[in-house]
């Protein structure tokens, strides 16, 4: 499993406590699901979601508004970024990094069981790599 930093280097500062990451396929961070989703967005929808992790980064859950990120399943401790009807699922990990799963356009009220059900099988392969020493970290090329 790899992970990389969303939030470009320029835009990272160090005394940041935050992290949002993300999960690629292979070595190439544009090779994800989320690096996909996020290249097709409109500029402005692309800067949205930009804003929100780096505030994240910066000020963690609570330098968000609810409808910039909120909870999409209590229960499993899945969330959401939010940018008019698009979402990014993700799970937060040892409580200052955030792992973004996916994106995908919501159409309804709740957020699809299918996407939370990927967010969930994300966490349960990245727990796994974890345990096994398997997550490697993709750095700025």
């Amino acid at each position: 499993m790899f992970l990389f930093d969303i939030v470009p280097p320029q835009h990272r500062q160090p005394h940041w406590r935050f992290r949002v990451l993300g999960v690629a396929n292979s070595t190439d961070k544009n090779d994800s699901d989320l690096a996909n989703f996020l290249k097709n967005l409109k500029p402005n929808e692309m800067a949205g979601f930009m804003n929100s992790f780096v505030r994240y980064c910066e000020y963690g859950k609570e330098g968000l508004t609810s409808n910039m990120f909120h909870s999409c399943d209590a229960n499993r401790n899945l969330h959401q970024f939010r940018k008019g009807n698009y979402r990014v699922t993700c799970f937060i990990e040892e409580g200052n990094v955030v792992i973004c799963s996916h994106g995908f356009l919501k159409s309804g009220n709740k957020t699809p069981t299918q996407e939370q059900n990927k967010t969930d099988a994300l966490r349960t392969r990245y727990l796994t790599a974890k345990q096994s020493g398997e997550c490697k970290f993709i750095g700025d090329q």
